[in-house]
């Protein structure tokens, strides 16, 4: 279970980033492949020993992934917390 502010950021940016891949096949046609890798090898990571390992495509792999594979889902939950918070300005 992710225990820090950190750890939960990059799973909901995991999230966002699932959901602007979807926005973008449906309405273009293509998505970023990078981020849809990153995304997708996400997904037979079962038991990492952090939080961050789990976008790195493979436990020990430090080099690829990682936080800049979560670039299109970290643009995207800044972007909506930035509209937030105009909004409520």
């Amino acid at each position: 279970m992710a225990e820090t502010i950190y750890d939960r950021t990059l799973a909901f940016a995991s999230i966002c980033q699932a959901a602007k891949l979807v926005q973008d096949v449906s309405r273009q046609g293509y998505c970023d492949q990078d981020a849809l890798s990153t995304s997708l090898s996400s997904i037979v990571i079962t038991n990492p020993p952090s939080t961050l390992d789990v976008f790195r495509g493979e436990v020990g792999n430090t080099s690829g992934g990682g936080e800049a594979g979560l670039h299109l889902g970290l643009e995207a939950l800044i972007s909506s917390w930035i509209i937030a918070t105009m909004a409520a300005s």
